[in-house]
């Protein structure tokens, strides 16, 4: 979503989608997003990320993330709303 005419980088690109995101999140609804909060300072992605997810499950959406974030693995460890979920490949093929 970057853009030289609108002046917009990638992070604030990135930023736009996650408030299209929150803005349209309510009951029933599935978000799906990857990698949420790169594209900055982790700790400023970590925080956003955080509130972001916050925000999605407090509107009754159902939301599935990807995150090399330890502190999001951690927050949905101890957070009941959440569940850690992983998979790894065999022989090309995951094994979810």
């Amino acid at each position: 979503m970057q853009t030289v005419n609108e002046d917009l980088s990638t992070f604030s690109g990135h930023l736009l989608v996650c408030k299209n995101v929150l803005e349209r999140s309510s009951e029933n609804a599935l978000v799906l997003m990857d990698e949420i909060g790169s594209g900055t300072d982790p700790k400023q992605g970590v925080a956003l990320a955080r509130s972001l997810l916050e925000g999605i499950v407090n509107k009754g959406a159902k939301v599935a993330i990807t995150t090399h974030y330890y502190e999001l693995k951690q927050f949905a460890a101890e957070d009941p709303r959440f569940s850690i979920a992983g998979m790894e490949f065999d022989n090309g093929y995951p094994t979810y």
